[in-house]
């Protein structure tokens, strides 16, 4: 339990660390932002459902190849509760699953565009076998979908977005179903 916390607040740390930016109060007032390729920040994600919990902090890094295409990547840190039944038996499991993702976005009109990304996710599941065991295995995701970026809402780029998992497997993904919805901000 101590480690789980401590792996907690330094994924936190790391979190808040990794969305600071380089320049003052006065540089942005006045208008003289030094003009960066580079976008820092993250994003969470929180779903629920009878009997299942899931709560995603992940910071990102993506450069600006040209204004409207993105290419960058991230970590993932998961928390998740969970209710199972197996063979009548109600089990309860609460667990973490982190992991990193690489992913590119791309403009299709003003301020909406595709994202396609790769996530490699190290993750608890329910193995099958007599004892009804959790293991942890690593688990792929392939997610695509459509973001919608505003300027300047609580950064630089705030964003909302809608993805599907194409390699969602129900029992082994750290995700409560093939469709999310992530909250983001970048600095």
């Amino acid at each position: 339990m101590i480690k789980r916390t401590l792996i907690t607040i330094l994924f936190i740390i790391s979190f808040t660390v990794q969305a600071q930016d380089y320049y003052s109060y006065a540089d942005v007032i006045q208008g003289d932002k030094p003009d960066s390729k580079w976008m820092l920040g993250g994003y969470g994600s929180l779903g629920f459902t009878s009997g299942f919990l899931f709560l995603e902090l992940a910071p990102e890094a993506a450069y600006k190849v040209t204004e409207g295409f993105h290419a960058g990547g991230g970590l993932s840190y998961i928390f998740l509760g969970r209710e199972v039944t197996y063979q009548g038996q109600q089990l309860r499991n609460t667990s973490t699953a982190w992991g990193g993702r690489a992913f590119l976005r791309g403009r299709i009109y003003k301020r909406w565009h595709i994202r396609v990304e790769y996530e490699q996710m190290n993750t608890e599941y329910l193995e099958p076998v007599p004892n009804a065991e959790f293991e942890r295995i690593w688990q792929g995701g392939l997610n695509t979908g459509l973001e919608i970026l505003t300027e300047q809402l609580l950064g630089d780029y705030t964003f909302l977005g809608f993805y599907y998992n194409l390699l969602y497997v129900e029992d082994k993904s750290p995700h409560v179903s093939p469709f999310t919805a992530r909250f983001g901000v970048y600095l």
